[in-house]
């Protein structure tokens, strides 16, 4: 009878002691792949959001500023500095972090992207917005713990450097999602032309 305890938890091995061993980077890679994918997916959604809100940057800039310019008294009005910093300031943090979690850029990508989701998190439930507490409760998710600190460090890039050959791969309900995401998306666009 083995001394196994059937009762134990599960050992997980995240860091391999040398990723230089035959066969060992390719390993690292295949168990971290998954959680890679879903990581990626969340840059490739702040891709779509980044090129949104430029779009309603840029659209949102030109009617403030004919707006502007036809007002006799400049304003000096503190909300609409903020207004128009926020309106800039917006797209440049979600390109931020569109390339850093894509990309898997680093630990400062990945601690920027807690804070923003923690952040959105306590909002959406404040505001009781289930749609948005699931997709930031989702990313806290991702983002957090051994795995994504992992992901996020300069041994995993190494892997990925060594195991070019295998690619994640997007699931069939994130497909959905994104499909559906852009489906609504292209609703409002075409709501707030007509």
């Amino acid at each position: 009878m083995p001394d196994e305890n059937p009762y134990a938890s599960p050992v997980e091995v995240d860091e391999p002691q040398s990723a230089s061993a035959p066969g060992s980077a390719d390993a690292v890679r295949r168990a971290h792949l998954q959680h890679e994918s879903a990581v990626r997916s969340l840059g490739t959604l702040y891709l779509l959001l980044a090129i949104a809100a430029t779009m309603l940057t840029v659209v949102v800039g030109g009617f403030m500023a004919s707006e502007w310019g036809s007002r006799t008294a400049p304003a000096s009005n503190t909300f609409v500095t903020l207004g128009i910093a926020s309106y800039l300031l917006t797209p440049v943090v979600l390109w931020g972090l569109a390339i850093g979690l894509h990309g898997l850029r680093g630990e400062p990508t990945r601690l920027a992207a807690n804070g923003l989701h923690a952040v959105g998190l306590v909002v959406s439930l404040y505001t009781l917005n289930p749609i948005f507490a699931i997709h930031f409760g989702y990313a806290l998710w991702q983002l957090t713990g051994k795995r994504a600190k992992f992901l996020f460090s300069r041994h995993y890039r190494e892997v990925i450097a060594a195991t070019p050959y295998l690619k994640p791969s997007t699931s069939t309900e994130v497909k959905i999602v994104a499909f559906l995401l852009l489906l609504m998306v292209g609703f409002i666009v075409i709501g707030l032309l007509f």
